[in-house]
């Protein structure tokens, strides 16, 4: 389980370090034992709905059920956190 205000916690940490790849170190240290993927937002499927979207990068949730993970917005069941990058184009 992840929580809201945890995702809140992730992207102000985010926007403090001034963008995903600064606060990479950062978020998974202060957040461990949460896993975490760092990518861009067109690695994500189009289908797939952030949880959260800052100024360039927006949060996805991902659970696992049985052994596959997938992108999911249910926080009760979510196992880990993508880190999705914008492109100037998708801001």
């Amino acid at each position: 389980m992840i929580s809201p205000e945890v995702v809140g916690e992730i992207a102000a940490c985010i926007e403090q370090a001034g963008g995903p790849y600064p606060a990479e170190a950062t978020v998974r240290e202060r957040f461990a034992p949460l896993r975490f993927t760092f990518c861009n937002d067109d690695e994500v499927s189009p289908r797939a709905k952030p949880v959260h979207q800052g100024d360039g990068f927006s949060i996805y949730l991902a659970g696992g059920s049985g052994h596959c993970m997938s992108l999911t917005n249910d926080y009760d069941s979510a196992a880990a956190v993508v880190v999705a990058t914008l492109g100037p184009e998708e801001e």
